[in-house]
């Protein structure tokens, strides 16, 4: 409110340097509620199509809208698999550049099922996508990623990136046998059909 009313233009530069400080602060409280978290409760069979819902309800997506193509399947996982999806779109929003589009689809292939998060953003460098989830990537604003490779490696899944600079970011998590269910059988290589898009 402070901000809003003050025309002094130091004031209000104080003022936004605090909020963005407090917002800073109540990010690093989360993440490390999430990172103590990790492991703490057991695996549990979840909708990815509902563990992506409820990640999107707590993102801001202003213009961008999301394809989600997972209707059937549900996977054994942490608890906490609804925070690898919400870093996941997360990650695209901050640093995607002028995007309009998060794709997440599913395909079967011959050693499991493997979930795509992929943008129209502006991709990740060769050399960057080798650090990506690596603790110290980016300084300390690599730590989210970090999580979403721990939280997936609990549950015996991986990840990686497989995009091209200049055509999006596209992660890839792969999912073996044991941990996914679907009514319908799928033939490999066949994607999952009607997507929904918010």
């Amino acid at each position: 409110m402070a901000l809003n009313r003050s025309h002094d233009p130091v004031v209000r530069e104080l003022m936004a340097k605090a909020r963005t400080t407090t917002r800073s602060i109540n990010q690093k409280i989360m993440f490390n509620e999430d990172y103590l978290n990790l492991g703490q409760t057991r695996p549990k069979w979840t909708n990815l199509e509902e563990c992506c819902q409820a990640a999107i309800s707590r993102l801001d997506l202003g213009s961008v809208k999301v394809s989600i193509g997972l209707q059937g399947f549900e996977v054994l996982a942490d608890p906490m698999l609804e925070k690898v999806f919400y870093r996941l779109m997360e990650n695209s929003l901050l640093h995607g550049g002028a995007l309009s589009t998060i794709t997440i689809s599913s395909k079967l292939t011959a050693s499991g099922l493997v979930v795509t998060v992929h943008d129209d953003g502006r991709g990740i460098s060769p050399g960057d996508r080798k650090k990506l989830f690596n603790w110290e990537f980016r300084g300390r604003r690599g730590h989210s990623l970090h999580l979403v490779a721990e939280v997936l490696h609990l549950s015996g899944m991986s990840i990686q990136e497989t995009g091209y600079d200049g055509s999006g970011s596209r992660f890839e998590i792969s999912i073996p046998p044991a941990l996914y269910r679907q009514r319908a059988v799928l033939e490999p290589g066949e994607r999952v059909q009607a997507p929904v898009t918010i």
